[in-house]
């Protein structure tokens, strides 16, 4: 796996925010395994810097490089154009064989769209997501749609993300289906990082104000608990309004159901957060959680109601009932395997949703739409193929 003159392959893993770490981690510690013949240099942009906090330790692998990214404007056309020229350089000053990004935020469209002015080829990890609504994610639809159109290796998650790239007319060659690589991150943290006794190091260093919900949640004998998550800028405004309005209701209903939520650090979801739910006691508003402790949470609650993308791929793998807070998703397995419900954040809707599973959750029941089974999204071996599949390619230097 080396070059005409003997020289290592070069390839660079991009990232810049936690969920591009979190899916890209498996792929860095696979390549890692071909050290001899590959370079690898994790590219860290820079664009969610505070979200990124404890996650070099957890896996071990800290960013190669980090860059210099300089955004006067803390807008979408700013962060673009800061992205743009600061990877312009590094393509620039280093020689790269490869480039990996995954999904659809705005450094993999820039690491994506920059590579192919340099003539390098692209690596898309989870390509293929669609929801053909270019609203609804904004602007992470687009972004991904671009990628695929750049790509040279669509490694797709699903073999709908596969028809997807199909019926867009990229060539069958150009993509491969692995599963997603989040699953592989998952199954490693839970089997490797979790210990038995977790909640003690909770409460002492790791997440202290999620220990303490669990611990209040035990103590007042609550009897039942949910995750919420929610930031998408679809979801703002009004919608979010009404939405945290119907959240104060639905506790002071149910007030023996409790439930966590760890805040975006978005200024707009947070004060609204905040002025909606800050003094209901059986609302938990907690920092943002390092993934450890938030895969702990996961295995805690009764059920989750999530406009995460990253959550739909995740929450399946603990069996329990999902509510998706968006009203179309590119990540539709889920609800076809009945692990999780379309309900967007209309209050009229999820309401009766979230207090039916409630209901089940403090009755042993299983909701009616839900079905347990295995995770649609991968089975814990994404990083292995995707890595197998662009050294093979390299090393034959087959062109696309």
């Amino acid at each position: 796996m080396t070059d005409s003159i003997g020289k290592k392959l070069r390839i660079a893993v991009i990232l810049g925010t936690r969920p591009e770490y979190l899916k890209l981690a498996p792929v860095v510690a696979e390549l890692a395994k071909f050290r001899d013949s590959v370079a690898t240099e994790m590219v860290f942009t820079g664009q969610h810097r505070e979200l990124l906090v404890g996650l070099a330790e957890l896996f071990e692998l800290g960013p190669s490089r980090q860059l210099a990214v300089n955004n006067q404007r803390p807008n979408l056309p700013g962060l673009t154009s800061a992205l743009i020229n600061a990877l312009d350089g590094e393509f620039w000053r280093e020689k790269y064989d490869a480039v990996v990004v995954q999904g659809d935020t705005t450094t993999a469209f820039c690491a994506a769209l920059t590579a192919f002015y340099h003539r390098i080829p692209v690596a898309h990890v989870e390509a293929g997501l669609r929801t053909g609504n270019l609203e609804e994610p904004f602007p992470e639809e687009l972004n991904r749609q671009l990628i695929g159109r750049i790509a040279r290796w669509n490694f797709v998650p699903t073999a709908a993300a596969h028809q997807n790239l199909t019926d867009e007319r990229v060539p069958e060659v150009a993509i491969e289906l692995t599963g997603n690589t989040i699953i592989d991150t998952l199954h490693f943290v839970r089997e490797r990082k979790i210990p038995a006794d977790y909640e003690a190091a909770l409460l002492n260093e790791e997440a202290p104000e999620l220990g303490q919900a669990l611990q209040y949640f035990r103590a007042s004998h609550g009897k039942s608990l949910s995750l919420l998550t929610i930031h998408r800028r679809e979801n703002h405004g009004q919608k979010l309004d009404a939405f945290f309005g119907m959240m104060r209701d639905l506790a002071a209903r149910h007030p023996d159901h409790h439930l966590i939520y760890p805040y975006h650090l978005n200024p707009e979801v947070k004060l609204k957060a905040f002025q909606f739910m800050s003094e209901i006691n059986n609302i938990h508003l907690i920092p943002p959680l390092s993934y450890r402790p938030f895969l702990h949470l996961m295995g805690q609650v009764d059920f989750a109601m999530s406009d995460s993308g990253g959550l739909q791929e995740e929450f399946p793998t603990f069996g329990k009932p999902l509510l998706v807070l968006r009203d179309v998703t590119e990540r539709p397995e889920v609800v076809a395997a009945h692990m999780g419900k379309l309900v967007g954040v209309d209050p009229h809707v999820v309401f009766p949703a979230a207090s039916e599973l409630i209901a089940c959750a403090q009755s042993g029941a299983r909701p009616s739409w839900f079905h347990f089974g295995p995770n649609p999204f991968g089975d814990g071996h994404a990083s292995e193929r995707i890595v197998a599949r662009i050294l093979l390619d390299l090393q034959r230097n087959q062109p696309i």
